[in-house]
Parts: C-alpha cells; structure tokens; sequence
C-alpha cells in the first residue's frame, strides 16, 4: 500500500530555518527546534502580524509530551501559513 505523500512547508526563524511536514495524523517541525507532534497536540496556529516579501509572523501553540503548553514564534510566506492552517485545521 503507497504512503500519502507529506506535505511540506518552509519557516524561517533568528535561530536558523527549516521545514514544517505535515502527514495524516503528525505535525514535524524540522530546523533548530525539532518536534514531531500528532495534529490533535497542536492547539492554535495563529498569525501575529504581517512582514516584507509577503511573509507573516505565526504562533503555533502545542501540548509538549508532558501535557504542558508549548508556544514556538516563526516567519513563513503568508501562502504556506494558510495552506498549513488548512492541513492542521486550527
């Protein structure tokens, strides 16, 4: 049986850039903070304000596997951020 192909979305952030990979039921964020979340961990993805080059500043807040509440701030173009809030579903 072939895999559902992931989707990917870039992120750029003051502490390096990197991808965020969406499949069925994860979330990974690979870059200078790794983290491999199921989609139902995340809590909000939300915009926080617009950049130059048609980038945003977002929030995407998570539950850690402690059951604790996790915030990370990145940028990434204003196209992925909608097409990953329609992935995610927040």
């Amino acid at each position: 049986m072939m895999q559902k192909m992931k989707e990917s979305y870039s992120f750029f952030s003051p502490k390096g850039n990197g991808a965020i990979e969406c499949s069925d039921d994860s979330v990974s964020m690979k870059g200078p903070k790794n983290i491999t979340l199921k989609k139902s961990h995340v809590m909000e993805l939300t915009k926080l304000g617009d950049l130059p080059l048609s980038k945003v500043a977002c929030a995407m807040k998570y539950f850690d596997m402690f059951g604790g509440n996790e915030t990370i701030e990145f940028a990434m173009r204003e196209a992925d951020f909608r097409a990953l809030k329609a992935v995610v579903g927040k």
